[in-house]
C-alpha cells in the first residue's frame, strides 16, 4: 500500500519545481519528519513549526504508519541508485534531485 520512494520523490520534486530561490532541498531528517506528518522540529532549545509550503508538499503525513527507519533506508537506496544526491545549500546538508531522479520522478508526477 505505501511506496515510501514514490513518496520520497514526489515530495522532492515538489520542493524543486515550486521553491524560489534557496529552499529547493530540504535535509533527510526534515523529508522524514514531513513524510511521518510532524508540525516540526526541535531547533536549538526551541520548537520550528514547519511552513505552510512545506505541510503542503505531497505526501506529507502518508507515511505515518511507515517506520523512521524504512523511509531513511528508501533515501539511502535512492542515494546508491544516483536518484538523489546529498548536496549543501545554505550551510545546511540537504538531499537534491540528479538528472537521473528528475527522469525517474516522472512515473510518479504529472509534468
Amino acid at each position: 500500500i505505501w511506496n515510501p520512494e514514490r513518496e520520497v520523490l514526489r515530495m522532492m520534486h515538489y520542493f524543486h519545481t515550486q521553491a524560489r530561490g534557496p529552499g529547493q532541498a530540504r535535509g533527510k531528517g526534515t523529508l522524514i519528519q514531513l513524510l511521518r506528518g510532524e508540525e516540526g522540529q526541535k531547533r536549538g532549545d526551541g520548537f520550528k513549526l514547519f511552513s505552510t509550503f512545506d505541510r503542503s508538499a505531497p505526501g506529507y503525513r502518508l507515511l505515518k504508519f511507515v517506520d523512521d527507519k524504512k523511509i531513511e533506508q528508501t533515501i539511502d537506496s535512492l542515494v546508491k541508485r544516483g536518484v538523489i544526491a546529498p548536496a549543501t545549500e545554505g550551510g545546511f546538508a540537504v538531499m537534491t534531485l540528479t538528472e537521473k531522479g528528475l527522469g525517474e520522478v516522472q512515473k510518479w508526477t504529472r509534468i
